[in-house]
């Protein structure tokens, strides 16, 4: 074995080493806590103090032995990115990495992808935590190719290279994999508990000396490359390589904006990168030093300067073969091309348009959150929000051209997670789901529209939109207007909080509609639709939601439909002349009624005495006990009332979801 690789096997070992550290740290916690509760359990016996200790101690086992395991069974994949060229299609590449392997001292790479980004790479499948070789992959931009010279080419595939010679890719995947391991090890723990903060300054100083190690090893693979393929050779590679990436990102960005109204093939976007490869600032990470996986390109290109030009080979990185287009090392400009015509180059276009969505969302924060904006659209306040947002698409030279302003909504949603665009070449880029756009054309043309965008923003899960509802006729009281009631104190004081609030609300009218049968929760506790309109304009318009919204469980539904509920509950409240709230969060209710209070805890008494258990007025006594609410309305001798409510709120599984939203959990168990 030469000094290159016993170094490389002490790199590999040491990591090893750290890593068995960190497992020896992270067991010694749940042993130390077992110890703990053996003392206890002699000392303090009864106390309770054992009973926790071992609970701590199973759980921190089971947190360390199910990451351990996974790092020692862990085979990672290469990533998956690019197009795997074989030497008819690029028999000159494969030449050259051979050629360059022997020189090196390495054995060539089983596989070559190209991909479409400015950087070369190596990965390799590695056994027995990485102390054993397999396949390897090199991984060639594609940008590289078209726009530098072959000496180029040369000395960046022989730096890759060098990362085999010197066994650096076997270090790598054996720190990638203990890194990971650690960080889900840390995850399961709890990252804010006292062990966990314990394992994570040891992971941090795990990561110093990884990427401290990571620092040398591209040091190393500098002067392979200098040996191998000339040192003027890797110095201007290197050198030029962060221009060609400003270039390269600048040119993706902008290929976001064009693509939302033209029709792209991979070969204009790599045309337009020829022309002008280096007219955007260099880009190199502005990072302290300890934390770069690379030490910054003017150190690297002073210490290739130091050393000994050692250029061998067919073509030494210079002479008339060196200074060629590196475009001849593939067979034709369609290889190329076949790189950006993949999964991977296409997830970079659409992250690329998602960040170009939110700068245009940037339009609407006047507005504060989007949903706020598109509530606000059908209202006399948000109809001129169209008009003052103005031209929203954008140019091929980055200036606006008169558009339709919707598109500032759609890259809202965009921005919001809500939607997404998806690409494909020889098309302009679409969003997904397909139905927002025409939704968003109607409400520009006419802000009173705003319903159907309303319903699809609030069933995409838009934080904020309201799920429209009608407030109806007033002919009778709804358990939800009788809950609104409540919710509110002598001294007209909300005595629920913003969480429960809308939760209990939304369950009130959902379970008044269980009660006429309108709609039931199944199995997968899924809420279903049962039966046809009750004629209540109001529970008849969240029939509706449900109806057209997407499969929710109990308590999704409560999350949708809160808001909406609440402002419409509040709505129906107002026109009574009952409500009157000095705040937008509803915390006042200067009309509050004492008086409902006493005559609902009589109704509920009296259907309890009676047995009238599937009534309205006991569903109105489920939704107290799921609110907490029981004990304020019904008293507190009322033990025997509360007792059964919540008995019966136990196995009903919507005023359990309340439970759920609120973080309570059931605590009766059913019968």
């Amino acid at each position: 074995m030469d000094g290159g690789g016993r170094a490389a096997t002490l790199r590999a070992l040491a990591a090893v080493a750290m890593l068995v550290g960190f497992w020896a740290l992270a067991v010694a916690l749940p042993i130390g806590l077992g110890w703990l509760a053996v003392w206890s359990w002699m000392t303090m016996p009864g106390s309770g103090a054992p009973e926790l200790l071992s609970l701590l101690a199973v759980t921190a086992g089971v947190g360390v032995a199910i990451p351990i395991w996974q790092l020692l069974r862990a085979r990672p994949d290469p990533p998956d990115e690019g197009v795997a060229v074989d030497e008819a299609a690029a028999p000159e590449l494969w030449r050259q990495v051979r050629e360059l392997a022997a020189a090196v001292g390495t054995r060539p790479p089983d596989e070559i992808r190209l991909v479409g980004r400015v950087n070369a790479s190596v990965w390799e499948d590695t056994g027995l935590l990485g102390l054993r070789g397999g396949r390897r992959h090199l991984y060639v931009g594609v940008p590289l190719l078209l726009v530098w010279p072959v000496s180029w080419v040369r000395a960046f595939l022989a730096h890759e290279l060098g990362h085999y010679s010197g066994q650096h890719a076997r270090l790598t995947s054996v720190t990638y994999r203990g890194a990971h391991s650690m960080l889900r090890t840390i995850a399961r723990v709890g990252p804010h508990r006292p062990a966990g903060k314990i394992l994570s300054v040891y992971a941090w100083l795990y990561m110093l000396v990884f990427l401290a190690v990571g620092r040398r090893t591209e040091l190393e693979a500098d002067a392979a490359a200098a040996r191998a393929a000339g040192r003027e050779a890797i110095a201007g590679a290197l050198g030029d390589a962060p221009a060609l990436v400003g270039t390269w990102n600048l040119l993706v960005s902008g290929y976001a904006r064009w693509a939302r109204t033209e029709a792209y093939e991979p070969g204009e976007l790599l045309a337009r990168f020829a022309r002008d490869p280096r007219h955007a600032p260099p880009v190199e990470p502005e990072l302290d030093d300890q934390l770069r996986t690379h030490p910054p390109i003017a150190a690297r290109l002073a210490r290739i300067a130091r050393l000994p030009d050692g250029a061998c080979g067919s073509d030494p990185g210079g002479g008339e073969t060196g200074e060629q287009p590196a475009i001849g090392l593939v067979a034709g400009p369609e290889v190329l091309e076949a790189a950006l015509r993949t999964p991977d180059f296409h997830a970079v276009i659409e992250a690329a348009a998602a960040h170009e969505a939110s700068l245009d969302a940037d339009r609407l924060r006047s507005w504060g959150r989007l949903g706020d904006a598109v509530n606000a659209l059908g209202t006399r306040a948000g109809a001129g929000l169209i008009r003052r947002l103005g031209p929203a698409t954008r140019r091929a030279d980055g200036r606006r051209d008169p558009g339709d302003a919707g598109e500032y909504i759609v890259s809202a949603a965009i921005a919001a997670g809500c939607a997404r665009w998806v690409h494909a070449w020889s098309r302009p880029l679409q969003v997904e789901p397909p139905e927002l756009v025409p939704a968003v054309a109607a409400t520009c043309r006419d802000p009173a529209a705003v319903v159907p965008l309303q319903r699809l923003l609030a069933d995409l899960g838009l934080p904020g939109v309201r799920v429209p509802l009608r407030t109806g006729e007033l002919r009778e009281e709804q358990l939800a207007d009788v809950l609104f009631d409540l919710s509110f104190g002598p001294d007209g004081r909300r005595r629920l909080n913003l969480r429960t609030f809308p939760a209990g609300l939304a369950a009130a009218a959902l379970i008044e509609l269980s009660v006429h049968g309108r709609v039931v929760v199944g199995d997968d506790d899924q809420l279903a639709i049962a039966g046809d309109p009750t004629g209540d304009e109001f529970l008849d318009s969240v029939l509706d939601a449900v109806a057209g919204g997407r499969p929710r469980t109990a308590h999704e539904w409560l999350l949708h439909l809160g808001d909406a509920v609440t402002d419409t509950v509040a709505a129906r409240a107002r026109l009574r002349g009952r409500y009157d709230a000095r705040s937008a969060s509803h915390a006042l209710n200067r009309l509050a009624d004492p008086g409902t209070t006493n005559a609902v805890r009589a109704r509920i008494l009296a259907a309890l005495e009676a047995g009238d258990l599937d009534g309205p007025d006991v569903a109105l006594g489920m939704v107290l006990w799921a609110t907490e609410l029981s004990g304020q309305v019904l008293g507190r001798r009322a033990v025997l009332a509360r007792w059964q409510l919540a008995r019966f709120g136990a196995r009903n599984n919507i005023a359990r979801a309340v439970r759920v939203v609120i973080g309570l959990g059931s605590r009766v168990s059913a019968p």
